[in-house]
């Protein structure tokens, strides 16, 4: 499951501008998609932030690229319970 770090640092706001608001999808408890800012690049890992301004870190293969209609797809699929077809969004999502 993805938790978000509840200490944000004050940089956060300004490391997201500065990344351009990158978002990224990332795959919380139960296939849930969930949208977050891009904070760092660190090979590996990236830092990621929530709306609050919560980070986390996340090794990047747990870290997919943003697209807008495959989030609405898959926010539809999750809110309707459609397992399925939410395993076939994630599976053919590409990794950050």
């Amino acid at each position: 499951m993805v938790k978000l770090n509840p200490i944000a640092s004050p940089n956060v706001g300004q490391a997201v501008k500065e990344l351009g608001g990158m978002y990224v999808l990332v795959r919380a408890f139960g296939d849930e998609p969930v949208r977050l800012s891009v904070v760092s690049d660190e090979g590996p890992r990236m830092v990621l932030a929530g709306i609050s301004g919560a980070t986390i870190s996340l090794p990047r293969e747990w870290v997919y690229l943003f697209d807008a209609d495959r989030f609405t797809a898959m926010r539809e699929a999750y809110d309707r319970k459609e397992s399925e077809s939410l395993k076939s969004l994630w599976k053919n999502s590409v990794h950050a």
